[in-house]
């Protein structure tokens, strides 16, 4: 659909209000073992796939470089679903799960004494050994996350940890 042929916007103003009057969301991780289902030809990306939680601004970075994977497939395949769609998950799940594991790091960041502790030692990391920090280098173009997850392994043990096991969480961790 190109711009011209697209309905003009609507704007509810009550509904408008309320999403903007409501309280955030809860943040929530979890893996899947696999990104698509063969028989409905569906496919995860981005969020979908790897739930984030948005301290490391990766959700729309982890969904271009799915999109770039699926695209290169979809090149050597064609439309060979029952080739790519395996090949997809394949390649992308372990990527993913380090990305959701990485994502963690936001429960040390905001831990009362953890975070503190993360913080110092962060500048210790970056300003005295002259090393990137977890954000600059998930920000690098071309980051590998399963590298980096790698590298901060310490810090991602320590926040499962802390992870919530309520009921709710509980479910969603592992699908």
């Amino acid at each position: 659909m190109s711009p011209e042929n697209l309905p003009a916007l609507k704007l509810d103003r009550e509904q408008a209000a309320a999403f903007l009057e409501a309280r955030p969301g809860h943040e929530y991780w979890s893996q899947c073992r696999c990104y698509h289902h063969l028989e409905g030809g569906a496919v995860l990306i981005g969020d979908a796939a790897h739930s984030m939680f948005s301290l490391l601004g990766q959700g729309c970075s982890a969904a271009i470089s799915d999109a770039l994977v699926l695209d290169s497939l979809l090149g050597q395949h064609g439309d060979q679903f029952s080739l790519v769609l395996p090949q997809f998950s394949a390649q992308q799940v372990e990527e993913g799960h380090a990305a959701s594991d990485l994502s963690l790091i936001a429960l040390i960041v905001y831990h009362p004494w953890l975070g503190l502790f993360y913080k110092i030692t962060t500048f210790v990391w970056v300003f005295v050994l002259r090393q990137p920090s977890i954000f600059a280098r998930l920000n690098q173009v071309g980051s590998n996350y399963i590298q980096v997850l790698r590298e901060n392994r310490l810090w991602i043990w320590l926040a499962k940890k802390l992870l919530p096991e309520t009921p709710k969480v509980s479910k969603l961790r592992k699908i």
